[in-house]
């Protein structure tokens, strides 16, 4: 389903609950609030070894990176190549198995990814024997990094990586597009949250939440009966 279907599910549970009949509550509110929820949920399921995390990941399609001085990432004078995506990536959700990206590598998803590392050990990658030509990735900063040791001038030739992840507030992935331009998330989209967790979330967001939402639709009354007097 997509945000706009969510928030018409929430209201007609306002409704159906015989907490309101008036249609005025704030689109706004509850779209924030469902963003908040997911946030929340999403990060307590996911600490759970047995949650398939699977409907909570966004594509950010294509990428586009650029060469830089890899000193000024990785502390090493030569022998590193490095680039870095030209955007900053949105925050992600923590998982018990990492920060929340799921993937870092070639738009080809037919090909390996590339060993996405905590950045303490990447900077240290490659510089066993048998590991001297892996390219690792790792974030810092809010950007991702893409390093090798290599003697390859494979680094030269790249323009996009393809990167996927749990990310804290799915709207800004519509900042993002794919190589055939479309964009990566718009409000038609299907919402990244699985049916299961969505039907219990939807009753605590009401139930939690309630009284923010009267008190908001309550101020929007007062102010209209204020411009009424006004007049």
């Amino acid at each position: 389903m997509s945000l706009k279907e969510l928030i018409y599910e929430l209201k007609m549970l306002l409704r159906n609950n015989k907490l309101s009949d008036d249609d005025q509550w704030d689109d706004r509110l509850i779209e924030k609030l469902i963003v908040t929820q997911r946030a929340l949920w999403s990060k307590n399921q996911l600490s759970k070894r047995t949650f398939n995390p699977s409907k909570l990941v966004q594509d950010l399609g294509c990428v586009k990176i650029e060469l830089v001085d890899a000193a000024a990432c990785c502390g090493f004078d030569v022998g590193c190549s490095a680039i870095r995506t030209t955007v900053e990536i949105p925050r992600t959700i923590t998982t018990f198995t990492g920060d929340g990206i799921t993937r870092v590598g070639p738009i080809n998803k037919l090909v390996d990814d590339y060993q996405y590392l905590p950045y303490e050990r990447a900077i240290w990658a490659g510089a066993g024997y048998f590991n001297k030509n892996a390219i690792v990735s790792f974030r810092l900063d809010d950007y991702i990094y893409v390093i090798s040791k290599s003697d390859s001038d494979y680094f030269k030739y790249l323009e996009y990586v393809n990167i996927r992840g749990i990310f804290e507030d799915p709207r800004l992935i519509s900042a993002f597009t794919f190589c055939s331009g479309d964009a990566c998330f718009s409000e038609d989209s299907d919402y990244p949250l699985g049916e299961d967790l969505w039907v219990f979330m939807k009753s605590e967001i009401v139930k939690g939440n309630f009284g923010i939402m009267s008190s908001a639709l309550s101020d929007k009354a007062n102010d209209a009966t204020a411009k009424e007097v006004d007049k």
